[in-house]
């Protein structure tokens, strides 16, 4: 018979902006199954609800961003505490990582970077 829909089919953090984008990346990955679906079959009255359903996903994504653009929120800027500025913007190898770990270290520890 299936199972009783309950609040625990709900994903809240409590900020809604941040429950808005991971609405937006649902409809994104379910968008994409569409897309494959549609592409995987032959029979049209398939392709035509798949393409519906698809539709509606693309729908639900630009009333999320428009729920957010009217909260005025940017699309990538999560949470109130601002990113580590020096960083944020840096692409990441493995030795630059190794490399700003100990600079870190360093600083906090009052030691010369042992790199």
């Amino acid at each position: 018979m299936g199972s009783a829909w309950t609040a625990d089919y709900l994903k809240v953090t409590g900020e809604l902006d941040v429950d808005l984008r991971s609405n937006i990346a649902a409809e994104a990955r379910a968008n994409i199954v569409y897309e494959r679906l549609i592409n995987f079959t032959d029979d049209p009255g398939s392709k035509d609800a798949l393409q519906f359903l698809m539709t509606r996903e693309i729908t639900h994504m630009n009333a999320f961003m428009v729920a957010l653009e009217t909260m005025g929120k940017d699309p990538l800027t999560i949470g109130k505490i601002p990113p580590t500025a020096d960083l944020v913007h840096i692409y990441f190898t493995p030795q630059l990582v190794k490399e700003q770990m100990l600079k870190r270290i360093s600083a906090h520890h009052g030691t010369k970077n042992p790199c």
